[in-house]
């Protein structure tokens, strides 16, 4: 069962209250009984001895019972007390008894009384008592003398005393039980309040602040210390979400993917370049398990830096080649927690260092062939060919030949670096087709003629003058023809198309007879081969 502050603080005043009543009740009332006990005993005392003196002077003891009792009358009447008076054998010679009941008390008062001692019994809780005399005549013992009583004052000013104390004791246990509760329920309702303003900052609503009047300074200081607390939080929280906002910021621009995995695999974090790396939407990631939106190269690397090391490395993914970096993230006690990753699309980079390569093998392999067959040339005609005009005559025009498909292989080369690089750029003219179809024709045919291929043009009439880069399309249809001549039979034919497209486009094209390209390598027709 849940209690209060206010119940267990009432009810630790009322239980302290409780125990130093009950002790000052019960020390008092004790201290009271023991007092008027001995003053019962005492006044017994006094009665008797009284009694036993009067006896001795004024009576003697074979005075008839009536004599006797005559004389005492006055003395039973102030006192109320029961008295025996017996001679010196023990005969009881006179009594008045009808309030008491000595009990044995009685024969042991007379026989103490008859040797010459006194004899005292007295009981606080009966509140009745017995005292023995003995009775002397010239210094003699002549008799002896018993009173018995019962202290009726004594009980009525014990049960006054108790019935007072028992009202005072529940008075102030009520008013201090009161008080103790008015102080528990200012001392709760500040805890109250301490406790409303510290669910108020965990809400985030760091301006709540507690005042308070009359408290303890005690209580005084620990509001102020919660004020300033939350004063301070205050600040430290706006710092933090401004610096979250600006970091937010930064990883939400970022062109590299940002992703962050705690040590069970699961996403915590990601930017939106990390969800278009990896082909999902940044809202889809979130509480996802790697293994389930990655490769096995990527994951190897997590894997690695959740193990406590940085790791890299580099992955295909969804067509992309990803470059990956991971760190672990580590706790105080240097236990790795999390591990953030951050991804690199380096897909172009690798193309063109692909590319790079290619153009290395492509010009290591298309001039090996001009330039060793210029070679062999020369040495032919060093070891004598020159001197034979028409042999000569033949491998110059040869070599010449050589040299320009050499030329047009740097020259093409150079345009394949242009394009890879990005830097190659179109310079835009007014053309007419017809001349720019003429001059493919005029440099192409000598070389179709010397394998053997005819070349045909078909120029549709009237066509218009379009806007275009001259140089790069004649270089372009050149290529082509090269590359249909390579790829015919002798006596096929090869024809240069021009023809007009839309309102003022015009398509040229080069077809052939050749074998043409497989279906399946159709896909590859743009790679830097």
């Amino acid at each position: 069962m849940r209690l209060s502050l206010r119940v267990w603080q009432t009810a630790l005043f009322f239980c302290v209250i409780l125990v130093i009543m009950s002790i000052l009740y019960y020390g008092l009332f004790s201290t009271l009984q023991t007092g008027v006990s001995s003053m019962a005993e005492s006044q017994l005392r006094r009665e008797s001895s009284e009694l036993a003196h009067h006896m001795a002077t004024d009576l003697q003891l074979n005075d008839t019972p009536e004599k006797i009792r005559d004389h005492l009358i006055d003395f039973i009447q102030i006192y109320e007390d029961d008295i025996w008076v017996y001679d010196k054998n023990g005969k009881l010679i006179f009594f008045a008894n009808d309030r008491t009941t000595p009990g044995n008390h009685l024969d042991k008062a007379m026989t103490a009384g008859l040797s010459g001692k006194e004899y005292v019994w007295y009981s606080p809780s009966e509140n009745r008592g017995v005292v023995g005399k003995p009775i002397e005549i010239n210094g003699k013992n002549a008799g002896a003398i018993v009173v018995s009583t019962v202290a009726a004052n004594a009980e009525n000013v014990l049960f006054t005393a108790r019935r007072e104390l028992s009202y005072a004791f529940w008075i102030a246990l009520a008013v201090s039980s009161l008080l103790g509760l008015a102080f528990s329920e200012t001392i709760a309702y500040q805890v109250r309040a301490l406790t409303r303003g510290a669910h108020e900052i965990a809400r985030g609503k760091f301006d709540h602040r507690l005042t308070g009047l009359f408290l303890p300074h005690e209580m005084r200081d620990l509001t102020n210390s919660f004020n300033l607390m939350a004063e301070k939080l205050k600040h430290a929280f706006e710092a933090l979400k401004t610096q979250q906002r600006e970091m937010s910021a930064v990883i939400a621009n970022m062109t590299e993917g940002v992703i962050e995995i705690d040590e069970r695999g699961m996403l915590r974090l990601a930017n939106h370049a990390a969800a278009k790396l990896l082909g999902f939407e940044t809202e889809d990631l979130m509480g996802r398990k790697l293994d389930e939106i990655a490769n096995d190269g990527i994951l190897e690397v997590v894997v690695k830096s959740l193990a406590g090391k940085a790791a890299s490395g580099i992955s295909s993914h969804n067509d992309r080649v990803i470059l990956v970096h991971a760190a672990p993230m580590r706790d105080e006690q240097l236990n790795t927690i999390a591990s953030v990753v951050l991804m690199s699309d380096v897909t172009e980079q690798k193309r063109l260092e692909q590319a790079q390569k290619d153009f290395i093998s492509n010009a290591s392999h298309e001039l090996r062939t001009p330039i060793s067959s210029l070679k062999g040339f020369v040495e032919l005609l060093e070891s004598g060919a020159k001197d034979k005009k028409d042999v000569r005559d033949s491998f110059l025009r040869t070599m010449q030949s050589e040299i320009d498909r050499l030329q047009r292989l740097v020259e093409e080369l150079f345009v394949l670096a242009q394009y890879d690089s990005g830097g190659a750029q179109l310079k835009l003219e007014e053309c007419d087709v017809d001349k720019l179809i003429e001059d493919v024709y005029a440099v192409a045919s000598p070389i179709a003629d010397s394998s053997g291929i005819n070349i045909h043009r078909m120029v549709e009439t009237g066509l218009p003058k379009t806007s275009c880069d001259r140089d790069k399309i004649v270089q372009v249809l050149l290529s082509f023809v090269d590359n249909a001549i390579k790829h015919s039979e002798p006596g096929t034919t090869i024809s240069l198309t021009a023809r007009s497209v839309g309102k003022n486009g015009v398509e040229v094209g080069v077809t052939d007879e050749g074998v043409g390209i497989s279906p399946d390598d159709l896909h590859k027709i743009f790679d830097p081969q």
